[in-house]
């Protein structure tokens, strides 16, 4: 039969000198403290949900004149090297 998690942890504290189970005990108090409730937090949106939500909100010609070669000529817009030719 498997052990439990809990199992698990109290082996491996028993064989700890007492200074290092004092710390283990410690750490379990603050984050037995810091522990939220999940269905206080607020749900989190995935990052291309907060992108697309934010671009909603732009007007249509906020990118009108902006480069479209960015990510190939990246170092003549930062630095003013020759720009390239893209095949």
């Amino acid at each position: 039969m498997s052990q439990t998690i809990e199992q698990q942890v109290i082996e491996a504290i028993r064989v700890l000198p007492e200074k290092k189970q004092m710390q283990v005990l410690s750490y379990v108090k603050e984050i037995s403290q810091n522990e939220v409730d999940e269905t206080e937090r607020p749900k989190k949106r995935k990052l291309l949900e907060k992108l697309e939500a934010l671009m909603k909100e732009l007007p249509p010609d906020a990118f009108e004149g902006y480069p479209t070669d960015g990510s190939f000529n990246h170092d003549h817009y930062l630095y003013g090297s020759a720009k390239r030719e893209q095949e």
